[in-house]
């Protein structure tokens, strides 16, 4: 019915010639140029785990984490009421609008994962200064990437250790036949707006190199543009002629109709 909805739409209300209808884990290995990787798309909402091999998604494999921007804004708005500000500690539990929007700035501005934790909370940090619309200022210390560990310990934010990033990306792997699991763990992009966080791909580099099996080489890249991948993708693979019979024209269109096109 989506597809269906979404063929009417561009056909009907924007008159486009021709739609291609791709699925985003393979439009995400296009936009960064691969035809083999493990996508982990660290959204707003939701961080999927997104095996694709030479092209073809393996659905059986997919696996999906709670752990994604929202939740790490909301532990965020959390970790800052430890300032002891009223402007905080009074709307942390129902934040408006543009009260999310600051936090999620300040998890944007400063937040890092640490390659290991413990150690990173035994350092004296310098505090950095945010300037609040109220115009107070507050000092952040620590918070920033205690905010990103719940990526690697969901714990923090009462999730289950099988929300965290590598424990998703382990158990995509493994559900793949055996004698893909290799090229997959040397394969692995990180896309979505989570993927900037600084850090976050050498940190889950060393928290799989735990669970793979040994000798396995463990190869993690950010996509460049990460926000904008699936947006590359959907570029290049409509310059591709090897897909032009799979492309549905105007024409096709208005003589079969999107429920006949999109019926199974």
């Amino acid at each position: 019915k989506g597809k269906a909805k979404m063929a009417q739409i561009f056909f009907e209300s924007f008159n486009v010639p021709e739609l291609l209808i791709a699925p985003q884990p393979l439009l995400a290995v296009f936009g960064s140029q691969k035809s083999t990787s493990l996508i982990v798309d660290i959204g707003e909402s939701t961080t999927r785990f997104l095996p694709v091999w030479e092209g073809v998604l393996i659905k059986d494999a997919i696996q999906h984490s709670q752990v994604a921007g929202r939740k790490l804004t909301e532990y965020m708005g959390r970790l800052l009421s430890e300032c002891d500000l009223k402007y905080f500690t009074q709307h942390v539990s129902q934040p408006t609008s543009s009260e999310y929007r600051i936090v999620a700035n300040i998890k944007e501005r400063f937040g890092y994962a640490a390659l290991d934790f413990r150690n990173e909370m035994n350092q004296k940090k310098d505090l950095v200064d945010y300037i609040l619309p109220d115009e107070q200022v507050i000092s952040v210390g620590n918070q920033p990437f205690r905010c990103c560990e719940a990526l690697f310990d969901p714990s923090l934010i009462g999730l289950q250790m099988t929300d965290s990033l590598q424990s998703g990306i382990y158990e995509a792997i493994t559900s793949c036949a055996i004698d893909l699991r290799r090229s997959l763990f040397e394969n692995i992009t990180l896309i979505g707006g989570g993927s900037r966080i600084s850090g976050v791909a050498e940190r889950l580099t060393y928290e799989l190199c735990q669970l793979a099996p040994p000798s396995t080489n463990v190869s993690i890249t950010v996509a460049d543009d990460s926000v904008n991948t699936i947006w590359k993708g959907c570029s290049l693979m409509s310059t591709l002629e090897a897909l032009s019979n799979h492309w549905i024209s105007a024409e096709i269109y208005e003589e079969y109709g999107a429920d006949n096109l999109f019926s199974s």
